[in-house]
């Protein structure tokens, strides 16, 4: 009997029940009873926006749309999914769906295991691509180990990799040595969540007309898994650089030629090897916040470690006729600030904006951004209110700055002996060592999400109030780096350096100013 592993069928989505039970489910079952479900749940943050854009792009198929907002709003006010056109497209396309299919096994190339060597498959997992040498310092195996994976696990990573692969150096004989990264790496990417799943799918459910929205799309725009396998073997110098044909073909880029090399029911290793990157004339991901650079163009807001993304949230946000060309907001985030969609939602309901992103050097994984703001379709479509919040984080930053450069005076100060210089690295070294403007972004983070609920019903109380809290905040970081030095040297640093912190917070041109 031929091995399969269908995804229409077979559990592989992790979601989470009403009743709060994680279950696994196939494709057919997560979309058919998404009303029913609280949300898709996958351990890894990694596997999220991968397994979202994977469902979607089934729905734009099944639904032929929505080719408008109305039709939009049919769908979400419809309550579920039409079951019998899901059931309809996915028979049509289950040989497709196969993890195994011998022709064409999904998102995979076959033949590639009798050229080339297989790697583990615990190296798909893409956290690991942190580790470096410490995994083999700290992975206390038996010689004789051979990991391991389920195939729906398996299923999970592989959909992954293809969306947030590093790319780097692949030495294949006779084909590309690099791959570039893979299309979600480069940005944050943006979910809207809903209640349920099918409200979730829903409000990321974008405008799809097969011609101009979401992207600029041609006739023969479809799902990677509706397309013949990338080649089996790839005799060029460079990566093929591709434009994709349409919104589907972005929702399911293939960014590798890969295989799954299987023992019974089990994954054990897989071969990788170039595949294709997007050229540069491919249209912005829509699920990224983008902006205008003056020297680089446009650019989409990546993931920067130890920086909390809230410090960059205005771009969520409807900004000023003047300022709105710079940022270009996530095309979920736009669709929810339209009357069309405003009009559907419950009024007032505050929706979790889920960010999801990850920091690499090179082709290791730095640091993995998953974070939650909060926020009502009004609040996103008021220009006045982006405003307000863009005040408030340069308001925020510029606090900071104040504070960081009263603790760089405290610490050359408290450092200098008699008429000596202190190094400027020992200088750094106890500025950070001291830690204040991490515990400033820390602690100005937990006000955050009060921010944004005050920007609901009030903006100069809200304004006026965060940047109260600004101050408050630095002020007592500073009082906390500066309190164990208690040499004459250090208490003396201490006081030239609260002066110029206080110099610093009244040169800030607060709300009060601006109304000024």
């Amino acid at each position: 009997m031929t091995p399969s592993f269908d995804l229409t069928t077979e559990p592989w989505l992790p979601c989470e029940t009403a009743q709060g039970e994680r279950v696994e489910l196939s494709t057919e079952q997560a979309l058919t009873r998404a009303h029913e479900l609280r949300a898709l749940t996958p351990e890894s943050p990694i596997e999220i926006a991968p397994l979202f854009r994977h469902l979607l792009a089934v729905l734009h198929r099944a639904l032929e749309g929505p080719a408008d907002r109305r039709a939009w709003r049919r769908i979400y006010e419809a309550g579920a999914f039409d079951a019998a056109a899901v059931r309809a497209y996915l028979e049509r396309v289950r040989d497709r769906m196969d993890l195994l299919h011998p022709e064409h096994p999904f998102g995979q190339v076959p033949g590639l295991r009798e050229r080339f060597g297989v790697t583990p498959i615990d190296e798909m997992t893409l956290e690991r691509r942190g580790w470096g040498t410490a995994r083999n310092l700290f992975e206390h195996r038996a010689p004789t180990h051979v990991p391991s994976m389920p195939l729906a696990a398996a299923a999970r990573a592989l959909v992954a990799y293809h969306a947030y692969d590093t790319g780097g150096l692949v030495r294949k004989p006779g084909e590309p040595t690099s791959a570039t990264a893979a299309p979600l790496l480069g940005g944050v990417t943006v979910l809207v969540r809903g209640e349920t799943l099918f409200e979730t799918l829903c409000l990321n459910l974008l405008v799809w007309d097969g011609e101009r929205e979401p992207v600029p799309t041609h006739e023969d725009d479809l799902p990677s898994w509706e397309r013949p396998p990338l080649p089996a073997e790839l005799p060029l110098k460079k990566e093929p650089a591709v434009l994709p044909t349409g919104w589907l073909h972005m929702l399911t880029w293939w960014s590798r030629r890969l295989e799954l090399v299987t023992e019974g029911d089990q994954v054990v290793g897989f071969v990788r090897c170039v595949g294709q990157g997007q050229s540069d004339a491919t249209p912005h991901e829509p699920a990224f916040m983008w902006r205008n650079d003056a020297k680089r163009g446009w650019r989409p807001i990546g993931v920067v470690p130890e920086r909390a993304f809230w410090r960059d949230a205005h771009a969520l946000f409807q900004g000023s006729r003047e300022k709105s060309d710079h940022v270009e907001r996530p095309k979920a985030i736009v669709q929810l600030s339209t009357p069309e969609v405003r009009g559907a939602v419950p009024a007032g309901r505050r929706f979790a904006l889920e960010l999801i992103g990850l920091a690499t050097n090179k082709s290791s994984i730095k640091s993995v951004l998953h974070e939650t703001l909060w926020a009502s379709a009004p609040l996103l479509a008021d220009p006045d209110a982006g405003e307000v919040l863009r005040e408030s984080l340069r308001f925020a930053e510029e606090a900071v700055g104040a504070l960081g450069r009263a603790i760089y005076l405290y610490a050359r100060l408290a450092l200098s002996v008699g008429e000596r210089e202190p190094d400027k690295k020992d200088i750094r070294g106890l500025v950070d060592a001291l830690g204040a403007r991490r515990r400033a972004w820390n602690a100005l983070g937990r006000h955050f999400d009060a921010l944004l609920s005050e920007l609901e019903t009030d903006l100069d109380q809200a304004q006026a109030r965060f940047a109260d809290t600004c101050r408050a905040v630095v002020r007592d970081c500073f009082q906390t780096a500066t309190a164990s030095g208690e040499q004459p040297r250090w208490l003396r640093a201490r006081a030239r350096a609260e002066v110029n912190l206080n110099r610093g917070l009244a040169q800030l041109r607060g709300p009060e100013e601006d109304a000024a």
